[in-house]
């Protein structure tokens, strides 16, 4: 799978909630740095994070607007969108970096 195929599943998994699919994308021992979030170590630290995040969320999704690949670094821009659990409509721009 290309560098661009995977961060797309990436975010498809995040969409989703398809933990076992983001399972694959994670080596045993990958770390995740989430900005307001203490750091991960281990994919089931990792996964055990995704799982939680999208509680506060009835929908939400990451389309990532552009992908810049550059070497080894990948800076993806996402356009978040989503509605809360009480009904709130919210949209925002973010950055992922991997």
């Amino acid at each position: 799978m290309s560098t661009e195929a995977t961060i797309r599943d990436y975010f498809r998994c995040l969409d989703e909630e398809d933990w076992a699919g983001m399972e694959s994308l994670w080596t045993p021992d990958g770390t995740l740095g989430a900005v307001g979030a203490r750091p991960r170590q281990g994919r089931e630290a990792v996964l055990g994070f995704f799982a939680k995040l999208f509680t506060p969320w009835r929908e939400h999704e990451d389309r990532p607007t552009r992908i810049v690949i550059a070497g080894d670094v990948v800076t993806a821009e996402v356009l978040f969108t989503g509605t809360t659990a009480d009904g709130r409509e919210v949209t925002f721009d973010a950055v992922d970096v991997f």
